[in-house]
């Protein structure tokens, strides 16, 4: 991980070409949607966004996003414990610490499909970011039996 001039922290998105950056927002910026959870990202001028409260859990715990689109995660982290002091993404490489009582920008570039989990370094706050079309499965756990199946097949 490493920081640029500006501040922006830098983060090496392992399944990406593109790295993912995060940064700290005041509490008026980052226009995101709030959709229930699961629900897909509307995708607007060719990205998405979408806003997650972060307060004892994320209540919004699966994000449903299009493959070959920006995404953009605004955290709403609404309390000052240590479990939601940092945010997560194993599979991508992503670590970053969320400001309590703040908000944190995370930019993900396009991605191919797939199912991300999102988690405290604990693992007691947990979600999931599934990439995918519109045909697929909209309960995750539909998705991972769909592809666990198609993996058998090969």
């Amino acid at each position: 991980m490493t920081v640029n001039d500006a501040g922006t922290v830098v983060l090496a998105a392992a399944l990406t070409a593109q790295p993912a950056t995060a940064r700290q927002v005041p509490r008026d910026d980052g226009d995101a949607n709030q959709a229930r959870s699961g629900a897909r990202v509307p995708l607007r001028d060719g990205s998405q966004s979408v806003g997650i409260v972060v307060v004892g859990s994320y209540g919004r715990d699966v994000v449903q996003v299009e493959p070959g689109a920006p995404a953009r995660l605004v955290f709403d982290r609404q309390d000052d414990s240590a479990c939601s002091e940092r945010m997560l993404i194993p599979d991508l490489g992503i670590d970053v610490g969320l400001t309590p009582f703040g908000r944190t920008i995370l930019e993900l570039p396009a991605m191919e499909g797939g199912i991300f989990d999102l988690l405290c370094p604990m693992g007691m706050l947990h979600g999931r970011i599934l990439v995918w079309e519109d045909s697929e499965p909209t309960d995750p756990n539909d998705a991972a039996r769909k592809r666990t199946t198609e993996r058998s097949r090969t």
